[in-house]
């Protein structure tokens, strides 16, 4: 009898331990733009990068739009203040961006910081992208370096 308990309490207790590791959460922030055309391809890249680390399925992505809000409520902007937010939250990465405009060409920088073990809140990689867009480009042009820019970010991460 003792022992027909103690096989149904392993089996109980085996059954609630996952038999492999959660997906470390990811949270995308844009920080800043300059102008108008950068805040779109801002907002392009939020999405984008939301979407590209769902599907690629090595990451579990945070709600943009309700991190944003959150980031911003506080007024969160230094690397100090993001990395304590994102450890708070349970965020394993966090990246944040922003976008300039120079004319010809934006510029997307990325910093991804690690919030908890072993970074401690360090910078994990931090990169610059050059979108050659012209002022007149359209929407589906900026959506597809958006969509280019994300691939490229997070496969290098």
């Amino acid at each position: 009898m003792r022992f027909l308990l103690f096989c149904i309490f392993f089996a109980a207790s085996a059954a609630a331990i996952p038999a492999y590791a959660e997906k470390p959460v990811i949270g995308f922030a844009g920080l800043a733009s300059d102008s108008v055309r950068a805040a779109s391809i801002l907002s392009m890249l939020e999405r984008s990068l939301g979407e590209t680390a769902g599907y690629a399925g090595v990451f579990d992505p945070v709600n943009t739009p309700l991190l944003r809000d959150q980031l911003s409520r506080f007024g969160c902007t230094g690397e100090r203040c993001l990395a304590g937010f994102a450890r708070d939250a349970g965020i394993s990465v966090l990246v944040t961006f922003s976008v300039r405009d120079r004319g010809d060409a934006l510029y997307a920088e990325f910093r991804a910081i690690g919030p908890d073990v072993p970074y401690c809140g360090k910078l994990i990689y931090s990169t610059t992208y050059r979108l050659p867009l012209r002022k007149n480009a359209s929407r589906e042009e900026q959506l597809f370096c958006s969509d280019e820019i994300s691939a490229r970010f997070l496969a290098s991460l």
